[in-house]
């Protein structure tokens, strides 16, 4: 009942999109369901966020690629995902091919001197 109530409120508010709309609603369903040890901290939103784009990739690449991308962008903007796991995300769901700069693929391959570079988050420093 809960997530019935929040779409209901997202639907009715104004100055959002139809698409945004259903965006957050998937969102925020995934958010529900994802167990809550992988949100403890803000390191774990990239795997929830890869998790999301796998799971509804047809949807996101069909009818929601916009307010995906849009979606991606304010999570980076506050420093919530780094942009190499955004453009990961967007990989995954097919909304566009990032391509290598090395080596043109939209996923580094081993011939590519950047296979194997840890990228994005896994890449942070962890604190001591």
């Amino acid at each position: 009942w809960k997530l019935a109530q929040t779409a209901d409120r997202i639907r009715g508010r104004a100055g959002v999109s139809d698409p945004a709309a259903q965006l957050m609603i998937l969102w925020n369903a995934h958010i529900h369901r994802t167990d809550r040890k992988e949100l403890a901290s803000a390191r774990g939103l990239p795997a929830v966020c890869r998790a999301f784009a796998r799971a509804h990739a047809d949807h996101l690449r069909a009818e929601l690629d916009e307010a995906f991308r849009g979606h991606l962008h304010t999570l980076t903007a506050h420093n919530l995902l780094h942009a190499h796991d955004a453009d990961d995300c967007l990989v995954i769901a097919g909304a566009q091919a990032e391509l290598c700069h090395a080596c043109t693929r939209p996923l580094h391959e081993k011939h590519c001197a950047l296979y194997g570079m840890l990228r994005g988050v896994a890449a942070w420093p962890l604190a001591a």
